[in-house]
């Protein structure tokens, strides 16, 4: 897990884990974040992703824009990111309202 700002090396290793989604969140936030800023990463991320995927992707679908199948993956993770942070988010109020709940059922037995 990383956390901090990615220099180019780091987020150059994290490019295969990015493509086969074995990123966890922070490390996926992370290196979105760094690729959208650096255009050597974003290249390098755009190389090895057709070496990756663009054979495969290219025989076995018919699409051959691999640069707009890569973006939509791109965009795919942000959706990715967003829906698990609104989960955490309705799993913290979950927790703080049985938390409240519990603590008026002990004062109420404590009158």
């Amino acid at each position: 897990m990383y956390s901090g700002d990615l220099d180019c090396k780091e987020a150059n290793r994290m490019i295969p884990g990015f493509i086969k989604r074995t990123l966890n969140l922070e490390d996926t936030v992370a290196f979105i974040n760094h690729v959208k800023q650096c255009k050597a990463c974003k290249e390098e991320l755009t190389i090895q992703y057709l070496v990756f995927r663009g054979f495969d992707e290219a025989v076995s679908s018919g699409e051959y824009n691999l640069i707009t199948k890569l973006e939509s993956e791109i965009k795919d993770a942000e959706l990715r990111i967003e829906e698990k942070r609104r989960r955490n988010l309705v799993a913290f109020g979950i927790s703080i309202l049985a938390l409240a709940f519990v603590m008026f059922v002990i004062f109420v037995l404590l009158l």
